[in-house]
């Protein structure tokens, strides 16, 4: 297993090759399992640095804040996921309807292989994550891994892509982050309106810079 997480970030598009030709749940689950520790230990030591969630939850409120790096991780790992092929498909669709797969048999094994392929595709990220979250006061040596995590997110996702549907490197870059952009703004006008009806109808109040219901 160790040797598999150092290939993968010295040389990730073998590993991701080997995958797409010889799928294994079992390796995707072992390295989903690993991917969820790290993004737990990530998020203790996040959470154990910052002063602020005391200051919200209060001091007593401790087992609170130990709750949330335990049960978070999970969460933000499934949404990740279901983002991810969302907008992946999606991206593919909008751009490349022609090499989407014509029957239900081929969309479903593309999509079992796609899902596989995540824990690899975010892994190099959530390492870079976890190897900075000691360093929250260096804002270079955050951003530095920051970026380093995205260009392995990117380069692997785009690797994936073109392999497994047939794409190009434009199409498997592009597309997927058209539609995550989409989604966001459209998010951002949802929660504008809301924010501005609650305050129009005097619902809401902003004091001091704080919300107040």
């Amino acid at each position: 297993m160790f040797s598999l997480l150092r290939a993968l970030l010295i040389r990730p598009h073998a590993i991701l090759a080997h995958l797409l030709k010889n799928p294994s749940p079992e390796a995707s689950s072992r390295l989903s399992f690993v991917v969820l520790v790290m993004m737990m230990i990530d998020t203790a030591i996040v959470v154990g640095q910052s002063p602020q969630l005391e200051t919200y939850l209060g001091p007593e409120s401790s087992w609170l804040k130990w709750g949330i790096a335990l049960l978070l991780p999970p969460l933000e790992f499934l949404l990740q996921r279901f983002v991810y092929m969302l907008t992946a498909r999606l991206g593919l669709l909008m751009f490349a309807s022609d090499k989407m797969p014509r029957t239900l048999e081929e969309r479903r094994a593309k999509t079992r292989l796609l899902r596989l392929a995540f824990p690899y595709i975010v892994y190099p990220m959530t390492f870079f994550s976890l190897i900075s979250s000691p360093f929250l006061d260096i804002a270079w040596l955050q951003n530095w891994f920051f970026i380093l995590g995205l260009v392995y997110y990117f380069l692997l996702s785009v690797y994936t892509l073109m392999n497994l549907y047939g794409v190009s490197s434009n199409v498997a870059f592009w597309g997927p982050l058209l539609v995550q952009f989409l989604i966001f703004l459209a998010i951002v006008i949802v929660l504008s309106l809301v924010l501005m009806i609650l305050l129009l109808t005097g619902v809401m109040t902003i004091s001091n810079g704080l919300p107040t219901f």
